[in-house]
């Protein structure tokens, strides 16, 4: 595979974790929009959901790596088994 066709893909894996930590930012915000609209949010809700966001984003981020070693070195095996034939 070429260069630039792997650069291409390591671009799409850092979008895609870009948009995962966008996802979580926006998600502590709305976190944070209704604890302020809420007095009868029990105390420690806030606090517990912004954990579970940013648990949550960590095991997305870490299936996109994932994701992205598969892909890779599938495609790293196969341009090696074309090179051998």
């Amino acid at each position: 595979m070429t260069d630039s066709r792997t650069n291409q893909l390591r671009q799409i894996f850092r979008q895609m974790r870009a948009m995962a930590r966008g996802l979580e930012s926006q998600a502590h915000e709305a976190i944070a929009i209704a604890k302020t609209l809420s007095d009868e949010l029990p105390r420690g809700t806030a606090a517990d959901l912004s954990h579970k966001v940013s648990d949550k984003t960590e095991r997305i981020l870490a299936e996109i790596d994932t994701m992205q070693i598969l892909i890779i070195e599938d495609i790293g095996a196969t341009t090696k088994l074309g090179e051998m034939l």
